[in-house]
């Protein structure tokens, strides 16, 4: 079995959940779960670490080190891909970013193995900016 197939086995085995709460969890279908489990295809490390999110797994994936980090400060490729992901929300319209932040949320809440809420009476969208009609003459 393949190494990426056998660390998606082994985080099935670790959730306790059957193959249909992990295809539901991941948003796969049942199908996939299985091929991943038959070696038909292989798991993509997203899902991999989408999965380890999830249950709360972090030990780091088999074939990749972890970054190290001293005195409590983050590497500085982390730190940009952070300012990154931040500038890049920024830029959503505010339902879609609504939406990223909720689901950001449930994944914290899984590592914390609590929920962590994010409610909004109301979002305001961005104006948008308005086109200039052309003059009548």
């Amino acid at each position: 079995m393949d190494i990426l197939n056998e660390e998606f086995a082994r985080l099935l085995k670790n959730s306790g959940w059957k193959q249909s709460e992990a295809a539901k969890q991941l948003e796969l279908s049942p199908a996939v779960i299985t091929r991943y489990l038959n070696n038909d295809t292989h798991p993509s490390l997203t899902v991999l670490k989408l999965f380890k999110l999830l249950i709360g797994d972090m030990k780091p994936l088999p074939g990749t080190a972890t970054l190290p980090q001293p005195d409590g400060e983050l590497e500085p490729e982390l730190d940009a891909v952070e300012r990154e992901l931040i500038r890049r929300l920024r830029q959503l319209p505010g339902q879609e970013r609504l939406r990223v932040v909720q689901g950001f949320c449930t994944v914290l809440g899984a590592l914390d193995r609590k929920p962590v809420l994010v409610e909004a009476k109301r979002v305001i969208p961005r104006p948008r900016p308005r086109a200039v009609k052309a003059a009548k003459r």
